[in-house]
């Protein structure tokens, strides 16, 4: 993303007062002077140059025989934005050179990167920062380009890859397994059910890839009990080898989903066929009639497949309208209750009861033959087009998940895909709003990013606060008949500690600079103590008089 650059003269800026300009807060360098951009742009300058304090060490020799060889070229170099302003350092950095092995190199600052032009603060908080926000909003905000900001991404995804290589996250009790079609290629997700955390986003979601995921986690092979998934064939053909001691359940809502969709393919076929019933009546009023009953599917096209608690709880309208489309035509009835059945199964609480729902549900089911499907037709007085689409449950195919479906009833096993779908859906919208992620920087991002901070929201209870009740007074006493020096005493008295300072003070230095008592203390405001700040004071000359 292109920007604007402004390159900033020093006749172009002003300098700010010295009472009125913020602290840099590195105590490394000391600043010479704060400057803003006469124009008004939000940017400001801090103008400075290194302490010349502590034991410098030689980066050659190690070597603390140092000396000063003068200044290098001013750096120019970023730091984090204060109050949305931009802020940058004008550094002259000290030049040093070692006696005993002549190198020369610049004195090392704290808090400023030899080898880039920031702040080590601000380089932390860009690879903060490049997990939460999207690259081009952290662009806009520190005016490095995405390129860069990718480049310190990949500096700490290596970090935080080799934590996790020394560390890997153990395994859960409750796995959820499934995949999501993100950048050209379904990808694999490992999910921890009961605490709704992502174990790890594969490369894609063959077997081979899948299983090393699995693998990956420490104590896979004891700690996992239960397995969650879709209706993929593929996890099942492997997961009991795998785990032959889990119990791998089949999610519910992946069933429900899967009829939903044949329902959404039969209601079509079904209101052709009422409709063209309807046009042949030759009464005008039963005509009407109907047709007013078969326009409440055309309404509510979602009527036939929403749960009996949704419709009865948010609409009783609808209610009312299903209950009357399916007394009159028993094709709607008959579709509403293949849906109603499997909805009722998911009602039981033991697995004995849901497979007598399930053996009733497919008695309903039409059969695959097509002499099989016919008889079946004219059982139920069906035209043969209706229901194809319902006769791909009775598949062998989907027969062979009937075993994984009803493990949701095993005592500990009543556990979904909700959680799985959950984060799944967080990766997309992390890779939409993102533009178009690299796989790498995508999963860091859905990976690493809880690990990297965690979101705080302070708040101050105001009804605990009130101004501390405080007397500050004094009192003093000669000490010699010449009146030469005094003790004064100051007593702060604050709500819950009392300070007591006894000091002396020459009053000729009171009358020379014409000051009140007063002046001679300074209070500070944060920790209410009075603090003594007085020129010219020597104990030896009060000790002598």
């Amino acid at each position: 993303m292109d920007c604007e650059r402004k390159i900033y003269a020093i006749d172009d800026l002003k300098r700010i007062d010295s009472f009125k300009a913020p602290s840099l807060d590195i105590p490394s360098v000391e600043v010479d002077g704060v400057y803003k951009p006469k124009d008004g742009e939000r940017y400001m300058i801090f103008l400075t140059h290194p302490k010349k304090e502590g034991i410098i060490m030689c980066p050659c020799c190690k070597s603390t025989d140092i000396k000063y060889s003068g200044f290098g070229k001013h750096r120019l170099v970023h730091d984090i934005t204060r109050n949305n302003y931009r802020v940058d350092i004008i550094l002259r950095p000290q030049l040093c050179c070692c006696n005993d092995c002549n190198h020369r190199f610049s004195m090392p600052i704290e808090g400023i990167l030899e080898n880039r032009q920031m702040t080590t603060r601000l380089l932390e908080y860009l690879k903060t920062e490049c997990f939460l926000m999207p690259h081009t909003k952290l662009h806009e905000i520190s005016g490095y380009s995405i390129e860069t900001i990718q480049n310190i991404m990949d500096e700490a995804i290596e970090e935080l890859e080799e934590q996790r290589r020394q560390e890997p996250p153990e395994a859960p009790t409750v796995l959820g397994i499934d995949e999501k079609h993100i950048t050209y290629e379904m990808r694999g997700t490992l999910v921890d059910v009961e605490n709704g955390v992502l174990l790890d986003m594969l490369e894609n979601n063959k077997p081979q890839t899948m299983q090393n995921g699995i693998k990956s986690l420490a104590n896979w092979d004891k700690n996992i009990k239960v397995v969650t998934t879709g209706m993929n064939n593929s996890y099942i053909s492997w997961l009991p080898n795998l785990l032959p001691n889990a119990t791998i359940v089949v999610d519910k809502f992946h069933v429900i989903q899967d009829i939903q969709k044949k329902i959404n393919e039969t209601v079509p076929r079904l209101y052709k066929y009422r409709k063209q019933l309807i046009e042949s009546l030759s009464d005008v009023s039963e005509k009407a009639r109907q047709s007013a009953i078969l326009n409440m599917v055309n309404r509510n096209k979602f009527i036939l497949k929403y749960s009996s608690e949704r419709i009865v709880r948010d609409n009783s309208k609808m209610a009312e309208q299903l209950a009357t489309v399916m007394t009159e035509f028993n094709e709607f009835a008959f579709l509403r209750n293949l849906y109603a059945i499997i909805e009722e199964m998911y009602l039981k609480e033991t697995r004995e009861e849901a497979e007598e729902v399930w053996k009733v549900w497919e008695m309903y089911l039409p059969p695959i033959g097509k002499k099989e499907y016919k008889d079946w037709c004219n059982t139920y007085n069906f035209s043969e087009d209706l229901f194809k689409p319902f006769q791909s449950f009775s598949r062998r195919s989907f027969k062979h998940y009937k075993p994984y479906i009803l493990n949701y009833f095993n005592e500990g096993c009543r556990f979904t895909n909700a959680t799985t779908e959950g984060l799944n859906n967080n990766i997309e919208r992390i890779n939409r709003v993102g533009c178009g992620y690299k796989f790498k920087h995508l999963r860091a991002k859905a990976l690493y990013a809880p690990m990297v901070t965690q979101r705080i929201v302070y708040s101050v209870d105001l009804h605990t606060f009130r101004r501390p009740k405080e007397t500050l007074s004094y009192s003093f006493m000669f000490n010699s008949p010449h009146r030469s020096s005094c003790t004064y005493e100051i007593v702060s008295k604050l709500e819950f500690n009392t300070h007591i300072e006894r000091i002396q003070i020459n009053p000729i230095n009171i009358y020379k600079s014409n000051d009140y008592i007063d002046d001679l203390f300074v209070q500070d405001s944060e920790i209410k103590t009075p603090l003594i700040s007085i020129e010219g004071f020597d104990n030896t000359e009060l000790l002598d008089a």
